[in-house]
């Protein structure tokens, strides 16, 4: 599993309004294939034309949105995480990767303990 900020909140928003992949791809004139690919995170697009016909497509709030285009903005970013992961520690590293500038050097230096303790079983920390 994975986290895509954008391909979620289109999917939620598609499902509370009981419409499907063909639908949403009418009303914003591109195909269905394609939304899909954007609600698995295959692809993010950022072309604000595109976000407004999806907005106005799932019938979006103001706030409901602006959310959509911060989510189009968030899915940009990549993280490229090793190996299998639960669902929960995508969801933590998702939200390291998102505040990690806000932390205090005294929480860095904590978490920095806590994943040192997570390797000491031999598998070596990357450097860089």
């Amino acid at each position: 599993m994975s986290v895509h900020p954008l391909g979620n909140e289109i999917r939620a928003h598609r499902l509370r309004s009981r419409l499907t992949l063909k639908d949403v791809a009418k009303k914003t004139q591109c195909s269905a294939p394609y939304l899909c690919k954007i609600e698995t995170g295959k692809s993010a697009p950022t072309d604000r034309n595109f976000l407004e016909r999806l907005a106005s497509a799932l019938t979006l709030s103001g706030t409901q949105k602006e959310r959509l285009i911060e989510a189009a903005n968030e899915s940009q970013k990549v993280l490229q995480l090793r190996g299998e992961m639960s669902l929960k520690a995508y969801q933590v590293a998702y939200r390291f990767s998102k505040y990690v500038t806000q932390l205090r050097n005294e929480d860095l230096v904590e978490l920095d303990a806590i994943l040192a303790r997570a390797h000491q079983k031999g598998d070596p920390m990357p450097t860089s």
